[in-house]
């Protein structure tokens, strides 16, 4: 480019300056002199457009790469997106699958605790407390009170046939291991999550829920703290029917309630404890005072 502009001056001057004998007048010359003007302003605007073409070939080819690179990255965000979706959809099938395998499992050990009970009440006329079966850890006295035990009926069995049936105990004792939340709504069902006694296994730790083994007229009694400014009503259900009521109210002090029935159930009968009312504050369990759930059978 620069070598043709050279030329191009070259004969400029020639014609101007070398060879004035070429034109007849200094019109002529001026009429050359701007020709030569104007084919170096079209060589300039040729040259400018070349430049500038070239520049919007190069930023369209770049264009048109972020373009592919922009078109993959949302394919890829979309496959990425497709397998969470399926991942999650897994996840929650396994979750099902779990949780209702667990809901088996525990009716399953629950059927067999049952059956270990029945079997256990069949071979010891001398009752030991059944929660002795499954203590990982019994002490030395209790090993030997269970296998003496053993040997012992099982002798019996053979020389003396009992004289009797074993006997239909059924008896409970919970508490609370600690303090309720404060301000319990209407018919909150209370969990006594602490057992000390369970003979027959009606009673249930995980929802509150005493469950009668036998029919037969039983013995309920429940106790409920509240602590300074506090206020709870807690009523006794059998099925879906209130059979009596107990509160405890104070507001400088620590107070008790207790409430005790006597009521002909059924087996299978469904016996549990729940707030009557809103509660105020929180109600109350500590070595200081439980609050508590029992119930045995009369007869």
């Amino acid at each position: 480019m620069e070598r043709g502009m050279t030329v191009i001056f070259s004969w400029f001057l020639l014609f101007t300056f070398i060879v004035p004998g070429c034109h007849a007048s200094l019109d002529g010359r001026g009429s050359l002199l701007e020709s030569f003007k104007e084919r170096l302003e079209l060589l300039e605007k040729s040259l400018q457009m070349r430049s500038t073409h070239a520049h919007v070939e190069t930023l369209e080819k770049k264009l048109e790469l972020y373009i592919m690179k922009n078109d993959r990255l949302l394919q890829e965000n979309q496959a990425l997106k497709q397998r969470v979706e399926t991942l999650e959809e897994q996840l929650t099938s396994k979750v099902e699958i779990l949780t209702t395998d667990v809901s088996d499992m525990q009716k399953k050990i629950d059927n067999c605790q049952s059956e270990v009970y029945k079997l256990y009440k069949q071979n010891f006329t001398d009752f030991v407390s059944y929660e002795n079966l499954f203590n990982t850890n019994p002490s030395e006295d209790q090993k030997a009170a269970i296998s003496n035990q053993g040997v012992h009926t099982s002798i019996q069995k053979r020389i003396v046939p009992p004289t009797s049936e074993p006997r239909d105990q059924v008896a409970f004792y919970a508490y609370m291991s600690t303090n309720e939340p404060a301000n319990l709504p209407r018919h909150h069902t209370l969990i006594f999550d602490t057992v000390k006694t369970n003979m027959g296994l009606g009673y249930h730790k995980g929802d509150g829920i005493f469950i009668v083994p036998t029919a037969g007229l039983y013995v309920f009694s429940w106790t409920v703290t509240v602590e300074i400014n506090g206020w709870a009503s807690v009523e006794i259900v059998v099925n879906a029917e209130v059979q009596g009521a107990a509160f405890a109210e104070d507001f400088n002090n620590w107070d008790s309630g207790t409430g005790m029935i006597v009521v002909n159930v059924d087996a299978g009968d469904h016996v549990f404890l729940r707030m009557q009312e809103n509660g105020r504050a929180v109600i109350h369990s500590n070595v200081r005072g439980r609050t508590s759930f029992s119930g045995w059978k009369l007869q």
